[in-house]
């Protein structure tokens, strides 16, 4: 549903001394982790052109192809823009709901780079790390940093995604002495438990997941035990149904049977390093994971497994969830005192999501962005699907070097224009106002008419074959002379 407001300059780009506005005159609410954020996506764009009174200006066909090419731009899906400038302030304060935008503009294209991370850090809790950890009596985590990663997965929605990091979720104390990590006193665990659950709803985080990045070392493991006692027994208090498996590494000769596991479609998912295992009590090697409705939570060891490349058994983790999770959730991603293990973790879990997106950017619009080479779209979809060429693939790549041909389609077109003019490039291809397919058509009317002419009074078969070939044959040079006068006059605007 569309929201009526007064038009809204969104970009200003200059051009040859020509200075053009995008307005956005209607748009549409993106959704945010965060209702009180504004994100919008443009649906209407109309862009102004303002002349330079003591410099030569641009001239109108150039004028008029701007206008084309910056409005179809940011028409794309992806581009977004924000009602203020898309950058607050340092200044964190006690306002606990501000968003800090990572960036100075007023909109963002996420269309390709289908990615964006913002930021921000829990206030009023600097200094304390040291003696109450965890939440403090507030629910306030210590060193929690909120990252919200905007992205555009299917080219027709928008799903955002906020990542929460920083100390777990529950109340230990830790007075610090000469030994490097004290053993922690747990504090009020489940009073601090439930109301840190109760602010993640206020936020209107949806399908929250903690990952636990701890070790099976003695202390550690006594943390996670209390942690995953708080997951239970909230999940019992909203009387929420879960399940509960055993994560353990595969031995790289070992092959998982996924159809063994019969309580979710894990059959469904290319899980190479991790076997699930549904048990009732906990008894983990490398970590535990409890699923439910809303709420999961994973006791990963750490060391035992992203510390030593197992980038692949986070990424296993990620595809469970999102099976589990369709519409999307939020990873809170918690450590005990080390934010290396974290940012380790949240490196893994961009890289997953901007893999993915990537592929799908190739796979559905591999000849978008660049129309300069004929078998781009086909050889991009073959190698983000599968590896390698395909029949399919050669043939299509086929059908678009025709297509390319006969269309005289030897530029790179508004796609490619439109990110010089955002990046202030000066050299644009305004396509030429001579009409070669017209000639080439006439020309091909004509040879067609007098082919019909010759087969017609043609007495024997050889002669019949003959003028046939002939005709194709000076068809094929007045395209192929045409493809060359055009590519000629297009090379003089200076692209190639």
């Amino acid at each position: 549903m569309t929201e009526s407001f007064k038009s809204e300059c969104i970009a200003t780009i200059s051009h040859l001394n020509t200075v053009f506005s995008v307005y956005a005159t209607d748009k549409k609410p993106v959704p945010t982790a965060f209702s009180h954020f504004k994100v919008y996506e443009p649906l209407e764009i109309l862009v102004e052109q303002h002349k330079s009174q003591n410099q030569k200006s641009v001239s109108k066909n150039t004028a008029k192809y701007v206008k084309k090419v910056l409005k179809q731009h940011f028409k794309q899906a992806g581009v977004y823009f924000s009602d203020s400038p898309l950058i607050a302030s340092s200044d964190f304060k006690n306002d606990d709901k501000m968003m800090l935008w990572s960036s100075g503009n007023r909109y963002c294209v996420l269309g390709f780079i289908s990615g964006n991370i913002f930021e921000r850090r829990t206030p009023g809790y600097q200094g304390k790390r040291f003696f109450n950890r965890g939440c403090d009596d507030d629910a306030r985590a210590g060193n929690q940093l909120l990252v919200q990663y905007v992205e555009n997965d299917d080219y027709t929605s928008n799903k955002p995604i906020t990542c929460v990091r920083g100390q777990m979720p529950i109340k230990f104390q830790q007075i610090p002495n000469m030994k490097v990590k004290p053993k922690p006193t747990i504090l009020e665990n489940d009073h601090v438990f439930s109301k840190y659950m109760t602010k993640m709803t206020q936020l209107k985080l949806q399908n929250l997941v903690f990952f636990n990045l701890v070790d099976n070392k003695p202390w550690e493991s006594f943390l996670a035990k209390n942690f995953q006692d708080g997951v239970i027994e909230y999940l019992d208090q909203k009387q929420e149904e879960y399940e509960m498996y055993e994560i353990s590494k595969l031995e790289n000769d070992q092959v998982l049977d996924l159809n063994e596991q019969p309580s979710f479609k894990f059959s469904q998912l290319e899980c190479k390093k991790l076997k699930f295992t549904k048990i009732s009590k906990p008894n983990y090697e490398i970590g535990i994971l409890i699923i439910s409705k809303n709420m999961s939570y994973v006791h990963l060891d750490y060391h035992k497994t992203i510390s030593k490349g197992g980038k692949e058994y986070a990424n296993d983790l990620f595809k469970v969830f999102e099976q589990i999770y369709k519409e999307g959730y939020t990873p809170r991603i918690n450590c005990v005192d080390s934010l290396d293990r974290t940012n380790c973790f949240l490196l893994y879990y961009y890289q997953y999501r901007n893999f993915n997106q990537s592929n799908d950017a190739i796979i559905y619009g591999g000849n978008v962005i660049s129309n300069q080479y004929a078998s781009s779209n086909a050889m991009k979809q073959d190698l983000a699907r599968f590896g390698k060429r395909t029949n399919a693939g050669k043939m299509q790549d086929l059908a678009i070097w025709f297509r390319r041909a006969i269309f005289n389609n030897l530029i790179d077109g508004k796609q490619q224009d439109a990110y010089r003019l955002i990046q202030q490039e000066t050299r644009l291809t305004i396509p030429n106002q001579f009409n070669y397919l017209v000639v080439f058509l006439s020309l091909l009317v004509i040879l067609i008419a007098a082919l019909i002419s010759i087969i017609l009074k043609a007495e024997n078969n050889v002669t019949k074959i003959v003028s046939i070939v002939f005709c194709c044959l000076v068809c094929l040079a007045a395209q192929i002379g045409t493809i060359l006068g055009g590519g000629k006059k297009f090379a003089e605007l200076g692209k190639f």
